[in-house]
């Protein structure tokens, strides 16, 4: 099965349209051999800098598709092939578009585009040297690219494909004459359809019937953050969050706004216009219906960069979003708005009711309706301090369960590369919002999208020892133990953990006294620092890693060391019955120093003696695996749990 990746996008890396890509694309790395996007809209200058900083080793194959005249003359062309002429043919014919002039220029708009495509991505593959059935085909929308990826499989070219599907690219009737060209024969060879939310898959179980086993949910996400502490007070804060577009009605809001008699309101809006022309119609509607009102003021704050909403959320501190869109798939500014633990009002559209459940996280009401609207916001304008707060925890715990970046985007990753995910993580989620925290495990492992964590936990179960999984930082004090496994490099770990407020939460959790185990990777975090990387660790034990030497005393040595070797006590702890012949398995291309050669609890020698386990006060590293060490594996790890245990 392909190992790399190759990702068609329509504006990342350069332009703003795909933040929730960038998450992703994260993640991807972490498992695939490679990936390269092809954006589809490029900038006309190439010193023009990207929007988004490109993750280490992704590259960018950058197609200059326009569909011009030539490219619509090669299609017409390309059409004189009869079982071309027959797929265009069917299309239109099933549609009843036949004779309709503007669906005839869509189709043949999307025949040149994939022409063109097409042309560059072979040339690239041969000036590459490369094999396109070594490489998974993704699109990110269900658009031309599918289509694209839908002929190479037809062709035999491919051997694996996969397309998400968000909104637009999922209802035709958003579209003139509600049609999209060739989603017929796009389904049928297309391996996956990823469907960002049920609705929408939905939609194409009922419209595609025959391919109903190919519609997945893989629903996008944002990090777990920490919840806003926010109680009622007036003014009563609303948030709307979105760009200045028609589809996103905002001018409900402010008729319905003109129209409020409750309790006073302050309105931010967050996000600017792509017409220039309809946001100031917009801004001059609420000039004209809300100056004046002593019950309402407003504020338009313009633009905020992707990286900074959460932080302009948390200092607005609204304590409702609302969202009056006519089309919605899983809108990212409910997402964002519930990981802080904000109530959500919207419209009941789309995927919006699998974030937004009527009563229990906000209030749902009918789309366009300004009554329903008006009474939505006078419904949780009064509410209690206890009903408010519950419905606070409530949205915070949502998002946990079906829109946590860390477990989504690992779960889709496997899905993408035809792997097994091993386990369930859909468990993984605010442990302190659970009833159940009383019964949790004492033993808890970071998940944080950068380590093999169902293999721990099953060596775990083993010994009976119960464990829980943990990516939020305001849970590891449920805990006694925490295992920190790690796989890949340095630098992107601790990107993870310091994004997921991971690295804080260790360093306090190992400061109150906690035990902290590193496992591989796990380990070398818990140092200063690695010649891999540039980034600060967690710093709990001083020292850094490097390179493992290749020629040690004149002596060539392969890096990484892989396989089993045998380790030994360091000189301060050979009174510790560590028996002789202990083999474990590694894989590592860094060894640890430490400053304190008191820390060292194990060495293998490569030839050269190595740091193969560190230990001091409640601080553990394994530089090996002992979850894949059988059982030298599960003795070491019931000596950890159980103290007095003989090895």
């Amino acid at each position: 099965m392909p190992k790399k990746i190759i990702v068609f996008v329509q504006d990342y890396p350069f332009y703003k349209g795909e933040p929730f890509f960038h998450l992703e694309l994260k993640e991807l790395v972490l498992h695939a051999e490679q990936v390269v996007v092809v954006p589809r809209h490029i900038p006309n200058r190439p010193d023009e800098p990207p929007h988004f900083a490109l993750p280490e080793g992704v590259k960018v194959f950058n197609v200059p598709v326009k569909g011009g005249f030539k490219a619509k003359l090669v299609a017409l062309l390309h059409l004189l092939i009869p079982k071309n002429f027959k797929r265009f043919w069917i299309d239109l014919k099933s549609k009843g578009l036949l004779f309709n002039i503007l669906s005839i220029k869509t189709a043949l708009m999307y025949d040149a585009q994939v022409l063109e495509l097409s042309a560059e991505l072979k040339r690239w593959f041969k000036k590459e040297k490369e094999d396109s059935k070594d490489w998974v085909f993704y699109s990110y929308w269900c658009d031309d690219a599918a289509y694209l990826m839908a002929q190479w499989k037809d062709k035999g070219h491919i051997v694996r494909c996969i397309s998400r599907a968000h909104g637009a690219d999922v209802y035709e009737q958003r579209h003139p004459n509600h049609y999209l060209p060739y989603r017929d024969y796009t389904m049928k060879h297309v391996d996956v359809i990823a469907c960002i939310s049920q609705h929408g898959q939905t939609h194409f179980w009922q419209r595609f019937p025959k391919y109903s086993s190919k519609f997945k949910l893989a629903r996008l996400g944002v990090l777990p953050q920490t919840a806003l502490k926010t109680e009622l007070s007036s003014p009563f804060r609303l948030l709307s969050l979105s760009s200045i577009d028609r589809v996103k009605h905002l001018e409900l809001l402010i008729e319905a706004l003109a129209e409020w008699k409750g309790s006073p309101i302050e309105w931010h809006h967050l996000g600017n216009g792509r017409n220039e022309e309809y946001e100031k119609q917009i801004k001059e509607l609420a000039e004209t219906l809300l100056k004046g009102k002593p019950e309402v003021r407003y504020f338009f704050h313009g633009f905020v960069n992707p990286s900074k909403v959460i932080p302009t959320i948390s200092e607005l501190r609204p304590h409702a979003l609302i969202n009056c869109s006519f089309f919605e798939g899983i809108p990212v500014s409910m997402m964002e708005a519930a990981s802080l633990g904000i109530p959500l009002l919207g419209g009941s559209v789309g995927g919006v009711p699998e974030l937004l459940v009527h009563e229990e996280n906000g209030f749902l009401f009918e789309p366009g309706n300004k009554s329903a609207l008006l009474e939505a916001l006078s419904r949780v304008t009064q509410m209690s301090e206890q009903a408010y707060q519950s419905m606070r925890k409530a949205s915070f715990s949502l998002h946990m369960k079906r829109f946590n970046a860390l477990h989504n985007y690992y779960h889709f990753s496997h899905l993408l590369l035809n792997k097994s995910v091993g386990f369930d993580i859909s468990h993984v989620q605010r442990l302190g919002d659970s009833e159940t925290v009383g019964q949790k495990a004492k033993v808890g492992i970071i998940y944080a999208g950068m380590g093999n964590v169902e293999a721990v936990q099953s060596m775990l179960r083993k010994l009976k020892i119960n464990s829980q999984l943990v990516s939020h930082p305001d849970d590891l004090d449920l805990f006694e133990t925490l295992y920190l496994p790690g796989v890949g490099s340095f630098d992107k770990a601790m990107e993870k953990l310091n994004e997921t407020g991971l690295s804080e939460g260790i360093k306090r959790f190992a400061n109150k006294g906690g035990q902290v185990i590193g496992i591989c990777l796990g380990m070398q975090l818990l140092f200063e620092g690695s010649e891999e990387g540039s980034l600060p660790g967690l710093g709990l034990l001083p020292g850094k890693s490097i390179r493992i030497p290749q020629n040690p005393n004149g002596q060539q040595v392969k890096v990484p060391h892989i396989g089993w070797s045998e380790v030994y006590p360091a000189p301060n702890h050979t009174d510790q019955g560590y028996p002789e012949g202990m083999r474990f398995y590694f894989t590592h291309s860094f060894t640890v120093r430490p400053e304190n050669p008191e820390h060292i609890l194990l060495y293998t020698n490569y030839p050269e003696p190595l740091v193969a386990a560190v230990m001091h006060q409640n601080i553990t590293g394994f530089q090996f695996h002992p979850e894949k060490s059988n059982t030298f594996g599960l003795a070491l790890l019931r000596r950890i749990h159980q103290p007095q245990a003989q090895l």
